[in-house]
């Protein structure tokens, strides 16, 4: 299970087997220029039977805010995850 913040962190969970999970230390960087994350999906891009992390961020100002709050414009990024 994969979850984005508000800070642009990447947060991974693995299950157990036993309808438990455990929050993995080894995460993604957190996507640079403050921009939160909006949408994360896990999909197998490279065929070999193993989903990467496929995650969006972006944001948009607040009305009258003078300072975007993710001034990059946002992006997308992609992380393999490890079978250890």
């Amino acid at each position: 299970m994969v979850a984005l913040a508000e800070n642009g962190e990447t947060w991974v969970f693995r299950g157990n087997g036993r309808g438990d999970f455990t929050r993995e230390r080894e995460v993604p960087p957190a996507f640079p220029g403050g921009c939160r994350g909006v949408h994360v999906e896990l999909a197998d891009l490279d065929g070999d039977r193993r989903a990467e992390i496929v995650a969006a961020f972006a944001d948009e100002p607040e009305r009258g805010e003078e300072t975007p709050r993710c001034p990059s414009g946002g992006g997308i990024a992609v992380w393999k995850v490890s079978t250890n």
